[in-house]
């Protein structure tokens, strides 16, 4: 199988040195620098939890490996994946599918009609921590689990299989799942609570479980279900605060990728997260003031 990676942040780099190690004989993985990344040097830096580091190289893709890539897998910000597919299109098979990973809802209707034409979309949702420790240096700070679906065109069940078996392989637990919207919308809500607030209030994960928040966040996950709702999603308010509380307390020492975002001075996901949650709160004339004033505030950052 012929894989490339589009982006070459934490998540992009934890990819590919997992689908690497797999080996030549079972995936033939290159990257592709992002539009927002320099070229790449020859190595890169990967820390394993156990606190060992090693050096792995860093082979790039070229016109002919995008012409034979069986599915790119796009690891970059939310709001760069328009502009990140625009240098790879041209050269992409067209019979590859395209793997959306990043924070947030709304990237898919932002891609061009001849993209969601011409492939197969999917998204593919982790919890491992990965930090970038600076460039071409990252650090995995945490096992999780991955789900993977479709949410445009179509798969043969074979290749659905084929993929999710490799994937698997290469970072464990990886499955297939029917209803990835759904799971897309409970991973929105985890982010709509702990990013903002940890970037607000330059928190750990585990700070928001403060009594002082606890209104908050009942209030933010009220407004996610009934925009969840107008789109067919129906959530359950006491669950997705279990959940919120759960992901809080395993991460609790973790820093959010938004407020490393703050803290770096870059720009952070909010418009794909509380910012979603506004314009689609407007759109169906709900009212959705706490995630209004959380994507407000944060952009203002």
């Amino acid at each position: 199988m012929n894989i490339v990676i589009l982006g070459q942040g934490a998540i992009g780099l934890l990819w590919y040195r997992a689908l690497q190690r797999l080996g030549g004989d079972k995936v033939n993985v290159k990257i592709f620098p992002s539009s927002t990344v320099p070229t790449a040097s020859q190595t890169f830096t990967f820390t394993e939890l156990s606190g060992l580091s090693e050096q792995r190289p860093l082979i790039t893709a070229d016109k002919t490996a995008l012409s034979g890539c069986d599915h790119l897998l796009v690891c970059v910000k939310s709001y760069q994946v328009k502009q990140a597919l625009v240098p790879v299109l041209p050269n992409l098979n067209t019979g590859s599918s395209i793997i959306l990973s990043h924070n947030g809802m709304g990237t898919l209707a932002e891609l061009p009609e001849q993209i969601i034409d011409k492939h197969a979309i999917l998204t593919l949702l982790t919890t491992h921590g990965c930090l970038r420790v600076k460039p071409k240096h990252i650090r995995h700070t945490g096992h999780g689990f991955s789900d993977i679906g479709l949410v445009s065109g179509q798969l043969t069940v074979k290749q659905q299989t084929e993929l999710t078996n490799l994937l698997n392989l290469a970072l464990p637990r990886v499955e297939w799942t029917n209803n990835i919207v759904e799971k897309q919308w409970r991973k929105l809500a985890v982010n709509s609570v702990i990013n903002p607030l940890t970037a607000l209030h330059q928190l750990k994960n585990g700070q928001i479980l403060a009594d002082k928040f606890t209104t908050q966040i009942t209030a933010i996950l009220t407004e996610v279900t009934q925009v969840a709702k107008s789109q067919g999603v129906e959530l359950d308010l006491r669950e997705l605060e279990q959940v919120v509380t759960g992901v809080a307390q395993a991460t609790s020492n973790n820093i959010s990728s938004m407020r490393c975002d703050v803290l770096g001075g870059k720009k952070t996901e909010i418009d794909y997260i509380s910012g979603y949650i506004h314009r689609l709160g407007e759109e169906q004339h709900i009212a959705t003031p706490e995630n209004t004033r959380l994507w407000q505030q944060v952009s203002t950052l």
